[in-house]
């Protein structure tokens, strides 16, 4: 997908510090999908970002549009995932898909099952 997507100042370093850390502990696959995504960013600061758009921590409602299930997820760092709490990492799958897209969105992504599209359809942010 090329439309532009975002992503605070503050969240692209502790991203990058974070891929530099797991890449010594392997998992290349979603490191370098992570990676690509931070690759194409533009960075803003955090006062600048729209309150649309995902960033770390937000909760996000979205939309698997292949089977039109709804879920609600807030996007956090690896060592904070717990998905029966609603935590999903940012290095798993639909994690990376969201990151930097914002409300409207249709994100194609590629996931275990084959590839998903995703609608993004609310974002709050989290302090």
């Amino acid at each position: 997908m090329n439309r532009k997507i975002y992503i605070t100042r503050q969240d692209y370093e502790k991203l990058n510090k974070m891929l530099d850390e797991k890449l010594k502990l392997g998992n290349e696959k979603y490191i370098s999908a992570l990676a690509a995504e931070l690759a194409k960013c533009e960075i803003v600061e955090p006062s600048d970002i729209s309150r649309d758009v995902v960033i770390m921590n937000s909760r996000v409602s979205f939309r698997i549009l292949d089977d039109n299930s709804e879920m609600t997820y807030s996007l956090v760092f690896p060592d904070e995932a717990d998905i029966n709490s609603g935590k999903i990492s940012i290095l798993s799958p639909i994690g990376t898909a969201l990151i930097g897209y914002g409300v409207g969105d249709i994100v194609e992504w590629e996931v275990p099952s084959g590839i998903a599209r995703i609608k993004i359809e609310a974002v709050e942010h989290q302090n």
